[in-house]
């Protein structure tokens, strides 16, 4: 539901409301659910939820004049409760997210309010006429068009004036003077226009509004919303309401519920009426990802250090003075405090307060410390989740998310790690996963951020959400706040400070989706070799090597070895994982490398690409490349030229062609059928350990260019140190004096095969063509 109506419940909330129910007829069966008044509170675990059913509101009818709250009719509460409990009871975890409850709350509203507005206010009365006919509207235009919404607002807008829309908005307080509207205030517009949760703005209504206040500012974000227009759902979302409304069928005999089956087969029933396919959240791009990393590890490793030390330095003021000194000096001893002025510097704007409030808004001209502590948070957790190939929810959920104590240290020298994921969606538990340092890094700051925020004097426990730690105002500090990993506009604690931090120029520009984080994974280890500044942070950070790793007795290729190893050992001697942990990260590694596989193609077409554009490449790859392309010549226009890349690319991986990326150059290797005997082939296929610059320059499916070849001289520069290092012991200096000469050597030759490649290659793009 809205933020307003679906709230956290503090301390033992949960447990102190009355176990009584106003409903006479439907008794809850899920223990995690309880109805008092108006409200239903949902166990969700360490932070309890309730729903208002007074925020879901009901237009008047021909039949019924006047607005009516749901919660105003017993059948109609009866009727959510026996809803919102059979989701709970068939939920996979037991503890779904609150939103799947709610959404059922939300599709009921919709359901009865078109069903009211037919003349039908019960589910029993409803015919499959009525049904059928809900179904087509909604798959034509969603609950949108469905129940009008457009048609509401402007009969609502009618009404108002200019003086009436005063307590319409929510508004950012520019300077302590300057009103500019920010968002709609939900109430006003929900009791209005008849609705629950979140009321749609279609985009003429949008405008209508701003004609209607000229002499009012509108923020950026007012700008950048999004509006909602009557649009068909996918056939994905056709197919689940389809589902839910069909469980209704099956609620308790003694609460309304439909009389039949909605729909008979919805998964081939949404094929047919969907006019809006599935589609795939829009991909991330390089340039994003590219972007996205580096202010996270800006915000990690630059912002975070002095953020730590000013909290810990109030929290040691806060523990050391008297009450009565501390209300007046906290504002004043930010803006003095010389860490303050280091923090104003690192973010690029000055900070004054420690948090925005409804007399201090947020400012386009500074920043608060609760925004920049958001900010570190985010980038923490777009570290962890692009790193690990998290989902959002393994990362930064209060009760699956990383949590206080989860990080092991193995070998710090070494950097060796390993911390505890939650396995959503499948395994529903957490399983021990080896990380990278900056990874764990990550998660040090994160622990360290909570215990300078912690209002316990004990400080952080363990078990406790890394994403959840105490919010400082002028007075005092409060209690627990958790981040939204997600772009929530309405909350300081979300990605939305992270790219008014990162991103000030354009902040609203960005959206960081929930499934984007497999393919950033991919993207950041298919590119770290060759992308400049990716490279550039490798060098500087030395440790953000992305592995592509398995954890050994679960990956399927040596499942047969570890069980020689266990017959051999014997049953106890030696521990398998069991066939349900197997499985599920069998799956999960398939989602990875389904999205390694799709950048991976995308490097393919990109090698192809640089070597018929006549680029500086070197390898025996781009002498496989120009042959087909000579091949092509004879037969093919100057038009269908321009169109090469791409038919040769295809071509390459018809025959099991990819790209693995390497310090010294990328291996195009097939994994099977090789024409070419590889420099690495072993009688069992290609040992790609063994793989350098020496053995692979002379490789037929090496690939070389000149960001490849900026790593060979890095490693030539630190090779001359080593040589010139009397530290080191006589044996390695003289290993590193050979491996100097003969890199030397190597790069000179490589830069001689990119000259003669290159005109090669022009030589015969010039070359005349047929006629088409």
């Amino acid at each position: 539901m809205s933020q307003s109506s679906s709230r956290p419940l503090v301390g033992d909330a949960f447990e102190q409301a009355p176990p009584a129910s106003t409903s006479k007829r439907y008794i809850l069966r899920s223990p995690r659910l309880r109805y008092a008044g108006s409200t239903l509170y949902y166990d969700a675990g360490s932070a309890p939820v309730a729903f208002d059913l007074a925020d879901l509101i009901l237009p008047p009818t021909a039949g019924h004049p006047s607005f009516l709250r749901l919660c105003d009719d017993s059948g109609y509460v009866d009727m959510a409760l026996a809803v919102v409990d059979q989701r709970l009871l068939n939920s996979k975890t037991g503890r779904p997210l609150p939103r799947v409850l709610t959404r059922q709350l939300y599709i009921l509203r919709h359901v009865l309010d078109w069903l009211r507005a037919r003349g039908v206010y019960r589910l029993r009365d409803a015919s499959r006429a009525d049904t059928d006919a809900l179904l087509a509207t909604f798959a034509k235009g969603g609950w949108s068009g469905v129940l009008g919404v457009t048609e509401r607002w402007h009969r609502v807008l009618d009404e108002l004036t200019a003086d009436g829309l005063e307590d319409a908005f929510h508004y950012w307080i520019r300077r302590g003077k300057q009103r500019l509207i920010e968002t709609l205030y939900q109430p006003f517009w929900r009791a209005r226009i008849g609705w629950g949760g979140v009321v749609p703005l279609p985009s003429s209504i949008k405008a209508r509004l701003e004609a209607m206040l000229p002499h009012k500012s509108f923020t950026e974000g007012w700008h950048a919303r999004s509006t909602t227009d009557d649009e068909p759902p996918s056939a994905f979302v056709l197919r689940n309401t389809m589902g839910w409304l069909n469980d209704w069928h099956m609620l308790p005999a003694e609460v309304d519920r439909f009389a039949h089956r909605v729909v008979g087969q919805p998964v081939h029933a949404s094929k047919v009426m969907a006019e809006k396919p599935s589609s795939r959240t829009a991909n991330l791009t390089l340039r994003e990802a590219v972007d996205l990393i580096k202010a996270s590890l800006h915000l990690l490793y630059d912002v975070a250090p002095i953020l730590i030390a000013l909290l810990e330095k109030r929290q040691h003021v806060d523990q050391t003075s008297p009450p009565l000194a501390l209300r007046a000096t906290t504002t004043a001893w930010l803006v003095n405090e010389p860490l303050t002025h280091q923090l104003s510097e690192c973010v690029g704007k000055p900070i004054r307060r420690w948090l925005a409030s409804g007399t201090y808004a947020k400012s386009d001209d500074s920043f608060t410390v609760d925004e920049v502590l958001a900010a570190v948070q985010s980038g923490c957790a777009i570290v962890l989740a692009a790193m690990n190939a998290r989902r959002q929810r393994e990362i930064c959920d209060r009760e699956r998310g990383v949590r206080v104590g989860d990080l092991v240290v193995l070998d710090e020298v070494a950097g060796l790690y390993q911390t505890w994921f939650y396995i959503e969606k499948t395994y529903f538990d957490r399983h021990l996963f080896y990380v990278n340092r900056t990874s764990a890094d990550a998660l040090r700051c994160l622990e360290a951020i909570k215990q300078s925020c912690s209002p316990s004097v004990e400080g952080a426990q363990p078990g406790g959400s890394l994403f959840a730690c105490g919010r400082r105002t002028s007075r005092r500090l409060d209690d627990e706040a958790h981040l939204s990993f997600s772009l929530d506009t309405g909350r300081t604690r979300s990605l939305i400070s992270f790219m008014r931090v990162a991103f000030p120029q354009q902040p609203e520009t960005w959206n960081v989706s929930a499934h984007m984080f497999r393919r950033f994974y991919a993207l950041l280890y298919y590119h770290q070799y060759e992308h400049a500044e990716l490279r550039a942070l490798k060098q500087q950070l030395r440790h953000l090597d992305v592995a592509m790793t398995r954890v050994y007795v679960t990956d399927p290729v040596t499942r047969p070895l570890a069980e020689q190893i266990r017959q051999t050992l014997g049953k106890h001697a030696f521990a398998m994982a069991d066939e349900r942990l197997r499985d599920v990260l069998d799956d999960s590694y398939a989602d990875i490398e389904a999205a390694c596989a799709e950048v991976e193609r995308d490097k393919l077409h990109q090698a192809v690409a640089q070597v018929l554009a006549g680029e500086s490449t070197a390898g025996g790859f781009s002498r496989i490349v120009r042959k087909l392309y000579r091949q092509m010549l004879p037969q093919v226009s100057f038009e269908a030229r321009k169109d090469a890349s791409h038919r040769i690319a295809e071509r390459l991986q018809g025959r099991g062609y990819g790209a693995r990326p390497m310090s010294h150059g990328q291996c195009h290797a097939p994994a099977l059928r090789r024409h070419l005997k590889a420099r690495c082939e072993q009688p069992d296929g290609l040992a790609r350990e063994h793989a350098g610059a020496s053995l692979c320059h002379a490789c037929p499916y090496h690939f070389n260019n000149t960001d490849y070849l900026a790593n060979l001289q890095d490693d030539l520069v630190q090779l001359d140190q080593d040589r010139h290092d009397v530290m080191l012991p006589p044996l390695q200096q003289a290993r590193a004096v050979y491996d100097y000469d003969n890199l030397k050597r190597l790069i000179a030759a490589t830069e001689a095969t990119m000259a003669v490649n290159a005109e090669a290659m022009r030589g015969l793009v010039e070359r005349p063509s047929v006629t088409p």
